[in-house]
């Protein structure tokens, strides 16, 4: 009996650290955000990030990817996520954090198609409470050095 038990704990996790284990339904957007902004529209899945004037500089979206998704970016669900968010777009990307706790950097260019227009994005996939996140940036809105005060909400290991 006591070989079964341990035989299930090392299935279980297995299952955890390997992203086997199904994504959550619902995102935890207790964030701490920097100095001069704030979360808004709030929902379970997403959640806006504004500054201190309530312009919408970028937000927060629960993926319903697993973790073994951002360490391989290449990935169909991956893929496809990216598709239902952006299609169409250009990017750039590069992993980083270390296999039990993951983040894929990413560097986007969206035309839009009526005005041949370009807006640039800036995106970081992480792991949180094993939800995957994309914490995303519109450029317009925001500088790109101050996307990176961000980076602690990614890196955080929980």
């Amino acid at each position: 009996m006591r070989r079964i038990s341990l035989v299930m704990f090392a299935l279980l996790t297995a299952m955890t650290l390997f992203g086997c284990s199904a994504p959550p339904e619902v995102g935890d957007f207790t964030f701490d955000l920097p100095e001069g902004f704030s979360m808004a529209d709030i929902t379970e899945k997403s959640c806006s990030i504004v500054n201190s004037e309530n312009i919408q500089v970028g937000g927060i979206i629960l993926t319903g990817l697993r973790a073994k998704d951002i360490r391989k970016s290449g990935s169909d669900d991956f893929g496809r996520y990216l598709n239902d968010v952006a299609w169409g777009c250009e990017f750039f990307s590069w992993n980083g954090g270390d296999r039990s706790h993951p983040l894929q950097y990413m560097s986007m260019t969206v035309t839009v198609p009526d005005t041949q227009q370009k807006q640039e994005y800036y995106r970081v996939f992480f792991v949180r409470k094993s939800g995957v996140y994309d914490m995303w940036f519109d450029l317009a809105q925001i500088h790109r050095d101050t996307v990176s005060e961000f980076f602690p909400i990614a890196e955080a290991k929980e």
